[in-house]
């Protein structure tokens, strides 16, 4: 149950981390709420003044975004020997 939990969890991150990749390139205006629901004053200025005008360039974008897209690219043979230990090509030891 553990693992399908994991796999699960696994999924859910890369996909989004996939879907901010997709908007950060094509579509960075959405990401101009997350500023204006600032809850720390003077964040909305941060964020205005620092992340959006990176986000509207893409390749700025991506190459900020390299950290995550490597993380990913970890992550992916973990996510493939979960897989695979919940398809049940675990070993069963015979006593």
């Amino acid at each position: 149950m553990f693992s399908l939990l994991r796999v699960l969890f696994a999924v859910a991150y890369l996909g989004g981390t996939f879907i901010h990749l997709y908007n950060g390139a094509r579509q960075p205006q959405v990401y101009r709420a997350f500023g204006d629901t600032a809850l720390v004053p003077g964040f909305k200025r941060v964020w205005s003044g620092l992340f959006m005008p990176a986000a509207g360039r893409g390749r700025d974008f991506l190459i900020n975004r390299l950290p995550n897209l490597l993380l990913a690219a970890v992550q992916l043979p973990l996510l493939g020997m979960e897989l695979r230990t919940l398809g049940g090509c675990r070993e069963v030891s015979e006593t």
